[in-house]
């Protein structure tokens, strides 16, 4: 692949240098004939067509073959006995108003550098006429003037000639460069070869006529002016009949008769003085340049418009031949005179032009009950007010009448207002007569189902309440079912539990045992560190909880009822913070108690209200665990209405989902994967046995506030002695 890209490389690399050296040829030799022409000085001539080439060939190519240019010129000069930095500068000149002359115009070109339209012709002559003439005499006229090549009286001289000079080139040779440039479309017509063989022929002999002196001895004198420019109709004759390479080329054979005749001293523009001479050549070629160019552009242009007319009436004909409309149009609304397509007579059963299409008699075809609709459709759409989109019937040349549909649109005036209306017409006869036969039948079918519909009205009616009651039925019956269930869950939890308060009670109080045999045998030995002495100790006091625990669970059970103490709920919080601590420091939370400062009595089951608590904050950890930060776990007390007390465990984790809450107190109900649903069931139960209320309740700030309430024992008290 890389060799590929090698070759590719090469061969453009190479063509890029075979277009370097034909363009360095082609200007070499535009300076060597231009040079034949100067006078004042060796650098003062009305034909620089070196320019025209430069010109030409970096709007066809591409501005990078521009060496070309400089090589070119400046060797044409040289060779010329000129010096190197003079014909550098003076190459250099040419080639940067080339270069920006190119830019300029293959950015505004029409399309593809043609010049088959005359505003791009008006460019080329305007824009690259402005920037090489102004930029090209005024530069090449400093260069002579900082080479000595000229005088300051003659500065003002030297540029408007130079100017009048590159002129010449951009009007004569860019456009014989540019429009010879294009592909070729060869067509193989003899008559036309033959024509073209009589132009160039009758040219050649009118250029001989004119310059060099042919039918006429008096070459020097002014007999022959009248006879100077019949040449023009053979240049209007290229440009008409065979385009734009023709007649550039004509032009470029008229120019080398003029320029022959002047190198010779002949002609009719030769004069006593050689400025006038050259002029009047100039004037000639320039003249004859431009109308070529002009006349083939606004010929090539009309051809190209008469072709697409064809092809767009040929198209025309094809697509109303082949559709099924009827097309029209009405190109002058004050005038009664209508064009009508092939299908539209067709449509009515006459031939094309049978007679004169007309709105008159358009509307003499009209069935009788649909011309005020038509007329009133017709005149609230010239007036702008609505769409032209009806359906009217027609009379045949069979003397029936059909339905078609008819849409239009109108072009307006800005001053006169509707100016022209065109449409067309489509058969719907069979269409609207089977719709005619459906609305027919809509008619009966609605009726019937109406009938219908009243009795089924009536079925459905008993239907709907017979399936309310069993639906209903079927509820109170999944209602049971689900109640079943739960009792026969909580029942087999009941003898669960029982079974493992009995199974757990001797492992309980063997730990008992041997963490006070082992606090005996450490109090006599005076070395052993009190932490662990204090840590045996509470591993003693949480195996008597846990045995505890499991007793009154065991008695609740089976009695039913619940044992109470007055216990000050702060001091009890209090009691379980090391227990907290230790659970909130396995999962680096911190742990932050917010007790009022007071006592707050009331009659609890100490072990029960501590199982709950140890749910309510084990579930806060829970939530937390996934936190990255705010990890804070935080206990609060405070009255509530004076009567109760409110204990909340405050946690930041996601907090529960709206759709769980009406659920998450039931039994068996867990948002976690491994739990059983117990946990909030079991702690709801104990605080409703405690006269109090558990909720829980998702905060703004993110996380759950789970709120204790329980009653005071003061106000129970005094209530009971009111009592």
């Amino acid at each position: 692949m890389q060799l590929a890209l090698m070759s590719d490389k090469r061969v453009q690399y190479q063509s890029y240098l075979w277009g370097v050296l034909m363009l360095s040829l082609a200007c070499y030799l535009a300076v060597e004939l231009g040079l034949n022409f100067t006078f004042l000085s060796a650098h003062v001539s009305l034909f620089n067509l070196a320019t025209g080439v430069g010109v030409g060939a970096l709007i066809v190519y591409g501005i990078r073959y521009w060496p070309g240019i400089l090589v070119g010129v400046a060797f044409g000069y040289y060779l010329n006995d000129e010096s190197a930095g003079l014909a550098t500068a003076v190459a250099a000149g040419i080639m940067l108003e080339s270069i920006v002359s190119a830019y300029i115009l293959r950015r505004y070109f029409h399309v593809d550098n043609s010049l088959e339209y005359i505003p791009d012709i008006l460019k080329l002559l305007l824009i690259a006429g402005a920037i090489a003439t102004v930029l090209g005499a005024t530069y090449l006229t400093m260069t002579l003037l900082a080479f000595g090549k000229a005088a300051s009286i003659e500065l003002g001289f030297i540029w408007i000639n130079s100017l009048l000079g590159k002129i010449t080139g951009i009007a004569l040779i860019t456009p014989f460069v540019m429009v010879w440039s294009q592909k070729l479309d060869f067509e193989e017509d003899w008559s036309k070869v033959l024509e073209l063989t009589c132009m160039i022929i009758s040219l050649i002999i009118c250029g001989g006529i004119v310059f060099f002196g042919w039918f006429d001895t008096n070459i020097s004198g002014y007999s022959r002016y009248p006879l100077a420019y019949i040449f023009f109709p053979i240049l209007a004759w290229a440009a008409f009949r065979f385009g734009q390479r023709v007649a550039t080329a004509a032009t470029i054979i008229i120019a080398s008769f003029a320029l022959w005749s002047l190198s010779k001293h002949l002609g009719p523009f030769w004069r006593d003085s050689i400025y006038e001479s050259h002029f009047l050549t100039w004037l000639c070629i320039n003249m004859a340049s431009i109308l070529a160019m002009i006349l083939a552009a606004d010929i090539t242009q009309c051809k190209k418009v008469r072709v697409a007319l064809q092809k767009s009436d040929e198209r025309l004909d094809l697509a109303t031949g082949g559709s099924q409309d009827g097309l029209w149009d009405w190109t002058d609304i004050d005038k009664d005179h209508m064009w009508w397509s092939r299908n539209f007579y067709e449509l009515l059963g006459y031939r094309d032009g049978e007679f004169a299409a007309s709105n008159r008699h358009l509307l003499d075809l009209m069935h009788p009950e649909d011309k005020s609709r038509h007329q009133k459709s017709l005149q609230d759409h010239l007036k702008g007010m609505s769409s032209y989109n009806i359906d009217y019937r027609l009379r045949t040349k069979e003397g029936t009448y059909r339905w078609f549909h008819a849409k239009a649109e109108v072009i307006f005036d800005v001053k006169t207002g509707a100016r022209r209306m065109a449409g067309s017409i489509i058969d719907i006869h069979d269409r609207k007569i089977a719709q005619e036969e459906v609305i027919k039948l809509n008619k009966e079918l609605e009726q019937r189902v109406i009938e219908r519909t009243h009795e089924l009205a009536d079925i459905n009616s008993d239907l709907r309440r017979e399936i309310m009651q069993r639906n209903k039925a079927e509820l109170e019956i999944v209602k049971l079912q689900n109640d079943l269930i739960r009792m026969g869950r909580i029942s087999s939890m009941g003898e669960m539990a029982s079974a493992l308060a009995h199974e757990l009670h001797q492992p309980l109080m063997a730990i008992v045992n041997y963490s006070q045999s082992a606090l005996m045998d450490l109090n006599k030995n005076s070395q052993v560190d009190k932490n662990v002495v204090e840590d045996i100790e509470h591993v003693s006091e949480q195996a008597l909880r846990g045995g505890e625990i499991i007793r009154k669970m065991k008695d609740f059970a089976i009695k039913g009822k619940t044992v109470t103490a007055r216990v000050d709920i702060n001091e009890l919080i209090l009691e379980l913070k090391p227990l907290f601590d230790i659970e909130a420091a396995q999962s680096r939370i911190k742990l932050s108690l917010q007790l009022v400062d007071e006592e707050l009595i009331v009659d609890i089951n100490n072990i029960q209200i501590q199982q709950v608590l140890s749910n309510m904050v084990r579930n806060g950890i829970e939530a937390m665990k996934y936190n990255t930060t705010d990890k804070v776990l935080t206990i609060a007390t405070h009255r509530v209405e004076k009567e109760f007390v409110a204990i909340d465990v405050i946690d930041s984790g996601a907090g529960i989902r709206e759709d769980q809450m009406s659920e998450i107190f039931e039994s068996f109900y867990s948002t976690k994967s491994d739990g059983l649903g117990l946990g909030l069931s079991i702690s709801e139960k104990i605080i409703k046995a405690h006269y109090g209320q558990l909720t829980l309740h998702n905060r703004t700030a993110g996380g759950v506030k789970a709120r204790i309430t329980l009653p005071l024992a003061i106000e129970r008290k005094s209530d009971e002695q009111a009592k």
